[in-house]
């Protein structure tokens, strides 16, 4: 099968987080057809999802390093319809305003045409091989949280295929961290506002004052979700706002972070009532929770799995460009874990939004980088 029928062949099957069950499936009859055994895992029950991550080994006998080559099943809510897309020349685009799935069906699409090609490769001629489709990446990474450890035993690199430009491959990404802050008012009738304190008003001036967008070179937060209200005449009791920062410098995200903690503290301390009936004071409370979603990585220029990658590329005919990332992928857990792992550009761009595009040359060239890759030696 070409690469562009099997791109479509993806995106034609709508996968949400925690709903990849039928991409799974067509990946696995995809897979049994060219004679690989598929292995499941038990993520589909630890994300709650219909579907785990699958697993295809492929045996080497050359020289070659042990490389994992990885990509996500899911992609961004889009509904249980597939976007109505086109393609012009080598670009597909959406025609209808929801994003295609080229995150991460680009990357899937690439894995399994190594797959095909190494159906006709001698196994003297690559190392051992192993390809893992993840679910549920665009949910914090639980999919590649599950994996089993014995998945991921004896590898040298691996590679996620979630990134643009062929020829760029990530040495660092950033850590995030997620805040939630709650504020507990005092619930009343709008016509009363002596008697309430407006935990929805307190959120908002809450987030009227953290900063958002770029911190420094390296950090960057933002503001997700706002929630609050019942009714328009009710003093809210209670509202939230889901914040984050990520950096590549985890001393700086720890700063950027306890300063927002501190911000916010400050301006729901500093609210108090009395009850113009019996005196008793009010305050409002504010609950934090912080959760460290995934760690920084960094790898030195001369780490095996760039020395691997940039030879890969140039065989190739692409001159290998470092990058840093500047969001999360399965990448960080494989490095949490022990796997020494990078990004690789697939040729989607535009993610998360309507302006999502595949580049089907890039795909092609991402294709030759991994056909090299397999053969390098560590």
């Amino acid at each position: 099968m070409d690469l562009t029928d099997m791109f479509e062949a993806l995106i034609a099957r709508p996968s949400p987080s925690r709903r990849e069950g039928a991409v799974a499936a067509w990946v696995r009859e995809f897979c049994t057809g060219l004679g690989y055994a598929v292995e499941e895992d038990e993520a589909a029950r630890a994300v709650d999802g219909d579907a785990g991550n699958l697993l295809v080994r492929v045996p080497g006998e050359g020289q070659g390093a042990s490389i994992l080559v990885c990509a996500h099943l899911d992609t961004v809510e889009t509904g249980d319809a597939p976007a109505d897309w086109t393609r012009e020349g080598d670009t597909y685009r959406s025609r209808d305003g929801r994003v295609i799935g080229a995150d991460d069906k680009a990357g899937v699409a690439c894995a399994l045409a190594l797959l095909q090609a190494l159906r006709e490769m001698p196994r003297e001629a690559h190392g051992p091989v192993r390809v893992v489709f993840t679910v549920a990446e665009e949910v914090e990474l639980l999919g590649a949280r599950a994996l089993p450890q014995a998945w991921l035993a004896g590898v040298d690199a691996a590679v996620a295929l979630d990134h643009s430009d062929p020829a760029q491959f990530t040495v660092a990404g950033p850590a995030k961290e997620a805040m939630r802050l709650r504020v507990q008012g005092k619930a009343g009738h709008a016509t009363e506002p002596e008697r309430g304190i407006n935990a929805a008003h307190l959120v908002a001036r809450v987030v009227a004052a953290l900063p958002s967008g770029r911190l420094d070179e390296a950090s960057t937060c933002n503001l997700g979700v706002v929630r609050g209200g019942t009714a328009l005449n009710v003093i809210p009791g209670e509202a939230q706002a889901d914040y984050e920062v990520r950096s590549l410098d985890e001393a700086r995200l720890d700063f950027y972070v306890d300063r927002a903690e501190r911000l916010a503290r400050g301006i729901v301390g500093a609210q108090r009532i009395r009850d113009p009936d019996t005196g008793e004071v009010h305050t409002a409370r504010l609950d934090i929770g912080r959760r460290r979603c995934y760690r920084a990585y960094r790898h030195a220029p001369d780490a095996l799995a760039c020395r691997l990658v940039g030879r890969a590329m140039e065989r190739a005919g692409l001159a290998p460009t470092p990058v840093c990332a500047r969001g999360g992928s399965d990448a960080h857990v494989l490095n949490e874990r022990g796997v020494p792992a990078t990004v690789l550009g697939c040729g989607l761009h535009g993610a998360h939004g309507a302006s999502e595009r595949a580049e089907v040359a890039e795909m092609q060239a991402c294709v030759r980088v991994l056909r090299a890759l397999v053969q390098e030696r560590p």
